[in-house]
């Protein structure tokens, strides 16, 4: 096997990963904006419910489910076979693409963290096919082991699994609105929590398939889970009541499982511990927390209060990360190392995002109706977007990274560094305005002050949109060619090319307007592609100096 494989798929991972955690960010940053001021937002913009169901999802199958998706591929698909393996991720990724896009549109299907339906569902169920034909693909070419018997059973498995799950998005299987459900109960959460923690210590077996655990932890943590199962056996099924005994006690058991969980996890070589230690910090908050929340007289008040959301963010931001981390830096071949500061300001910030929604719960439960906006509420809210901000902007210097770039080392050094910031800068925008413009080409009209928006072509407009995002990914290849050594001849070509684009583009636009073809609201465009080829020009031996590796 190649080493320099493995590094690069577990580099592709994360940047998979983190990219989904700061678009999920970004979109929950927007709704908890619009939480504080219901007025926020641009007209034409996707509304609250529209993307609430896409920052969940996207979290929930972006960031919470690309690492799990690398341990499987990782032990599904030879580590020879590198193609294949980058293929899954980004097919995975290009599925999550689709199901945003139709979220955005409304077409969620109103079930939480099962939304695929229409295109999202379809995009969804060919990616499945395709992942699990390369990992088919790869299993069929290893030699004959029980590796493989066992690689080939696992496949078996995945494929019964993800038509259960398309099932599962049906909503007609298990409506959002069921009258048939009280709800969660006790021996359900009792069997996710035990499913769950099954799942990570088969993950940690995945990445060290050699451990020296000692014996004693193994059967310690066989023996939590089975008197686990045994527990959830001997609970009342069905729709029973969160006031009978032994669905609270049940549900406490989720406690002593947090704790062998965590004595097992310790024994494996984990690059850093402050992933798992906050791992172990946030099983026990969650756990006590949602007993807490269980209980008769607690959860009546609770349970459709902000206590839930406050509960929500410390299992999925809170420990779901910490996990993920702890996978991310321990795939095979990883250089990911996210230093324990950055960590500590992510959960201090959820932790404090969380206080905040379970304080305002209490006013909730006493009368405050949940649209209310008065003072304590604002303050509530205000809270959760300060800590949602700074979460975003942890988020970027872990995908940074990822990247090989050093946020603050970056930060650090903006003297040297702001043209190359300046053109991505102008890729970004290009881009962000170009994907806007190929699939809301009205509403993006609309924001823009053009007249008659709704009138133009869509599909005109679409290829419109597509060439302006092909122009701002040539600013950010030019941004970083500039950190590449010797990337200074294709960094100079691209800086020749999009100059001579904007100012193509200013002056054609200016007689267009100036011959009656274009509504003099279309200046905008030509004065802005202007004033950004004039900067180009004028600036071109500083947007052309390379960036020596001592200020990357």
């Amino acid at each position: 096997m190649n080493p320099g494989y493995a590094t690069r798929f577990a580099d592709a991972a994360a940047r998979h990963a983190l990219v989904w955690l700061v678009i999920g960010c970004a979109l929950g940053a927007v709704c908890a904006g619009g939480l504080v001021a219901p007025a926020f937002g641009l007209p034409g913009l996707p509304g609250y419910g529209r993307l609430m169901a896409a920052h969940l999802d996207l979290q929930l199958y972006g960031w919470c489910f690309i690492p799990v998706l690398a341990v499987g591929i990782g032990r599904l698909i030879r580590p020879d076979d590198l193609g294949e393996r980058l293929a899954a991720l980004a097919l995975w990724s290009a599925a999550l693409g689709v199901g945003a896009l139709h979220w955005f549109r409304g077409g969620a299907a109103g079930k939480v963290f099962l939304d695929w339906r229409g295109a999202g569902l379809a995009a969804l169920i060919v990616c499945l096919a395709l992942i699990w034909a390369l990992a088919a693909r790869s299993v069929a070419r290893t030699p004959s082991s029980a590796d493989k018997a066992l690689r080939a059973l696992a496949l078996a498995g995945l494929a019964v699994s993800a038509v259960g799950f398309v099932h599962a998005c049906d909503p007609e299987f298990l409506p959002p609105i069921n009258p048939q459900s009280g709800g969660a109960t006790g021996h359900n959460l009792l069997a996710s929590s035990l499913g769950f923690a099954a799942l990570v210590a088969v993950a940690a077996y995945c990445l060290f398939p050699l451990p020296r655990v000692a014996p004693v932890r193994r059967y310690l943590m066989l023996a939590t889970l089975a008197l686990g199962g045994v527990v959830h056996l001997s609970m009342r099924h069905g729709d029973a009541s969160n006031h009978l005994r032994d669905q609270i006690l049940g549900l406490a058991f989720t406690l002593p499982v947090g704790l062998a969980l965590a004595w097992w996890m310790s024994a494996f070589p984990w690059r850093s511990r402050a992933p798992l230690l906050w791992f172990a910090f946030w099983w026990t908050v969650t756990a006590a927390d949602g007993l807490v929340l269980f209980l008769p007289g607690v959860l009546d008040g609770a349970k459709f209060s902000n206590a839930l959301v406050a509960h929500a963010h410390w299992a999925m931001a809170g420990m779901v990360t910490a996990l993920n981390l702890l996978i991310l830096e321990n795939l095979p071949g990883a250089r990911l190392r996210i230093g324990a500061r950055s960590q500590a300001v992510w959960h201090g910030a959820n932790w404090v995002m969380g206080l905040a929604l379970t304080l305002h719960a209490t006013r909730e439960g006493e009368g405050v109706l949940w649209g209310a906006h008065d003072a304590g509420t604002r303050l509530a809210y205000g809270v959760r977007l300060g800590c949602g901000l700074v979460m975003l902007g942890v988020a970027l210097t872990w995908l940074a990274a990822a990247c090989g770039v050093s946020m603050p080392a970056t930060l650090r050094r903006w003297r040297t560094l702001w043209p190359a910031w300046l053109l991505a800068a102008f890729g970004l925008c290009d881009l962000v305005t170009g994907i806007f413009l190929a699939t809301m080409p009205a509403q993006t009209l609309a924001w823009m002050g053009i007249p008659g928006a709704a009138a133009t072509p869509p599909g005109l407009t679409g290829l419109v949109g597509v060439f302006v995002g092909v122009v701002g990914a040539a600013y950010l290849a030019q941004a970083r060619l500039l950190f590449v050594p010797g990337g200074i001849p294709g960094a100079t070509a691209l800086h020749t090319l999009t100059a001579s684009l904007r100012g193509c583009v200013a002056v054609y636009g200016v007689c267009a307007v100036a011959d009656g073809h274009l509504a003099p609201e279309w200046l905008t465009v030509p004065a802005t592609d202007a004033a950004i080829a004039i900067a180009q020009v004028a600036l071109r031996r500083r947007f052309l100096t390379p960036v020596s590796p001592d200020h990357a």
